[in-house]
């Protein structure tokens, strides 16, 4: 199948500004040993998210249609989108939509098919003077550091194994955040635990979102050009691309090795983390 801006560039509109789209299954029903379900495209335009419906033809892989099911204005520039399936142990299977903001805010959101509604299940802020909704940690820019800069646009990458959304704040803090309720199901996301605080903050596991700078705790210097999630370990672990020399223009022949990548093992509930190599 054709990628989701293609695909909108050919079905709806030649002019779409698609800044981040996704093909995600919000609801799969176990037939036989697979889970099967509709899929739908999540784009994200200039102050606008759209979520259609996609009709494959019997003439081909190219034969495909897209229905729109969702339209929504939105307040902000979406700036990374990411899928995030639940652990399910019953016969119906679904993917959330985890958003990263250009100001920050990151949102775990669920469509439901049979309302065609897109509705909130968590909602963090780690601007530096964050307040309100989701303000639960605070990123700090040193005084240098903002978004909005080329390549200091806040991405966002899942875990699905882990149940851990992971995100690069100001270009040198790593926020993690859990994906995964203590209620056992990001479904219910809500209440209140026995110390009166947000259980749909709080991770399956007991953790909480959090912030890590690798300068203060790990003294590793260079602003983070990437990251990902590595499988395969007992912990979550991430492998960090950073730039660790600038490369002024017309020197590559004299600097080399500007960059440097580690993987560290997260400790989710200490709030630590440890080089593995």
């Amino acid at each position: 199948m054709s990628s989701g801006p293609y695909l909108l560039y050919r079905e709806v509109s030649p002019s779409s500004n698609i800044h981040a789209s996704c093909f995600f299954t919000p609801r799969a029903v176990k037939r036989d040993t697979t889970f099967k379900g509709d899929e739908y495209l999540f784009t994200a335009a200039t102050s606008a998210i759209t979520i259609y419906r996609v009709h494959n033809g019997e003439e081909g892989p190219d034969d495909v249609q897209l229905v729109q099911a969702f339209h929504s204005a939105l307040y902000g520039k979406v700036q990374d989108v990411k899928t995030f399936r639940p652990p399910s142990h019953s016969d119906v299977q679904e993917e959330l939509l985890v958003l990263s903001l250009d100001s920050g805010k990151f949102c775990l959101l669920r469509y439901d098919v049979d309302t065609a509604t897109l509705d909130p299940v968590n909602v963090y802020n780690s601007q530096e003077n964050a307040l309100g909704t989701g303000a639960v940690v605070k990123g700090e820019t040193h005084g240098h550091l903002q978004f909005g800069g080329t390549g200091l646009e806040p991405p966002v990458i899942v875990s699905n194994e882990n149940s851990l959304g992971c995100s690069v704040i100001y270009g040198r803090q790593l926020f993690l955040f859990p994906l995964q309720t203590r209620s056992g199901s990001s479904k219910e996301g809500g209440g209140a635990n026995r110390d009166g605080g947000d259980t749909s903050k709080v991770g399956k596991d007991g953790s909480i979102p959090f912030l890590y700078d690798l300068q203060d705790s790990l003294h590793m210097q260079g602003d983070i050009i990437d990251v990902c999630f590595v499988q395969g370990y007992g912990k979550p672990t991430l492998a960090v691309l950073q730039e660790v020399q600038s490369l002024p223009l017309g020197h590559a022949r004299d600097r080399r090795h500007t960059c440097r990548v580690t993987a560290l093992a997260i400790d989710t509930v200490s709030r630590t983390a440890s080089k593995l190599w």
